[in-house]
């Protein structure tokens, strides 16, 4: 009887060794994978941010409505909520409400983009999409014309401001709020922002 009692004794003391072994293997096993995990993620944050082109930022900002602040290669700066990417603009919405404001600005005037305090981003620039909207600038301000919307256009440090009567392919008409109206006629190569008052 004693030699099977110790001999139970040894099975249970060797199970229990067995099931410590098994557990700090288990262990080891998942702090391995969360090793892997953390280098496969800091290889997808390395690749996106290799690949982040400009466009693609401004699709994932676009997407949230991130606020932001965009300097122009005139120095002059312009803040909003993105609200929407086309072919060659970006749309910003300042202000809400009848007394907002459209502003659409051409990609290639930007020099840089801030986010606004406290937005929730990665530190460096990430997104890769390509922007596959056809939509152009001058396409949105044809749309306006029959509104007779009152525009703010921007011509490099010049600001010209009416109201649209034509939006032929490369010239937009617009005409003066003076007594009497004065016609001014802008190439539409040479705009750089347009801003659409929502009151008229």
């Amino acid at each position: 009887m004693e030699c099977n009692e110790n001999s139970e004794r040894r099975d249970y003391t060797l199970a229990v060794t067995d099931d410590d072994l098994l557990y700090e293997l288990l262990d080891e096993e998942t702090a391995a994978t969360r090793r892997a995990a953390r280098v496969r993620q800091r290889w997808l944050r390395q690749a996106a941010e290799e690949s982040a082109t400009f466009a693609g930022l401004l699709l994932d900002l676009a997407e949230v409505g991130t606020a932001v602040s965009f300097g122009l290669r005139n120095g002059q700066r312009r803040s909003g909520r993105i609200i929407g990417l086309g072919a060659d603009f970006v749309a910003l919405e300042v202000g809400a409400g009848a007394g907002g404001e459209d502003h659409w600005i051409r990609l290639g005037v930007i020099a840089s983009l801030r986010l606004a305090p406290g937005a929730v981003t990665p530190m460096a620039a990430e997104g890769d999409r390509p922007v596959t909207s056809e939509v152009e600038l001058i396409d949105l301000l044809a749309e306006r014309v029959a509104d007779a919307a009152r525009v703010l256009l921007s011509v490099g440090d010049e600001t010209l401001s009416g109201r649209m009567v034509a939006v032929g392919s490369d010239v937009i008409s617009i005409r003066s709020d003076d007594v009497p109206p004065t016609m001014t006629y802008v190439s539409a190569a040479s705009l750089w922002a347009a801003v659409v008052l929502r009151s008229g």
